[in-house]
């Protein structure tokens, strides 16, 4: 199964094998041709975030290929940093808080271009790789093409104390240290795909601690 997202919404897509271990009551639609996948994007913009579209087919790579064959695949590393006082590295990027994080350069190794991308957006240097987290799947568009971006998220940590500098010709206006109890103000004004890492996060760090 994938969850993808679009217009910042997320859609799951699976194979019918996959429907039995959804919850009760979750409603599943089937997508066999271009026809059904235009109907179904319709109500995906229409639909509320709290209740994202299931869509089957019996090959989950023919589904994928049928959404997203026209879009170029783009492969992004970043991650959560911590500090030594517990706090998460976040930057402004075009009026929206995010998690740094960049595109993976050609035959670069993920951790290292996790690394890179946060050394380059940040001004820290040698954060440390601790484990990976997770990986998102989303779409936009720029410049008249669609894309289809694959993230990597790593956690990190960081025990220097140099000052923070934005990559302003990235469009990032500031990085800041953030308590993760009290990301109130980040949570309010970040993407969805962000929200779903910070989740992963937070239950990471509970599970880590019992």
């Amino acid at each position: 199964m994938y969850k993808v997202f679009i217009y910042n919404k997320p859609i799951f897509f699976l194979e019918t094998s996959e429907v039995s271990a959804l919850k009760k009551g979750v409603k599943t639609f089937a997508c066999e041709n271009e026809v059904d996948k235009n109907s179904l994007i319709a109500l995906h913009r229409k639909a509320p975030l709290n209740k994202p579209i299931y869509v089957v087919n019996a090959s989950l790579k023919k589904l994928m290929k049928l959404f997203f064959d026209d879009h170029r695949r783009i492969e992004a590393a970043g991650g959560i940093v911590e500090n030594n006082w517990g706090e998460i590295l976040f930057i402004d990027r075009l009026g929206y808080w995010d998690l740094p994080k960049g595109k993976v350069e050609k035959n670069e190794e993920l951790k290292k271009a996790a690394i890179r991308e946060i050394e380059e957006e940040c001004g820290i240097n040698h954060p440390e790789i601790k484990k990976k987290l997770l990986k998102t799947y989303h779409t936009y568009s720029a410049k008249g093409r669609k894309y289809f971006k694959t993230t990597h998220w790593y956690l990190l940590s960081y025990d220097g104390n140099e000052k923070l500098v934005p990559q302003e010709e990235e469009g990032i206006t500031a990085v800041q240290w953030v308590d993760p109890s009290n990301m109130k103000d980040q949570v309010e004004r970040t993407y969805n795909s962000i929200i779903d890492v910070l989740d992963f996060y937070q239950r990471d760090r509970k599970e880590a601690k019992t």
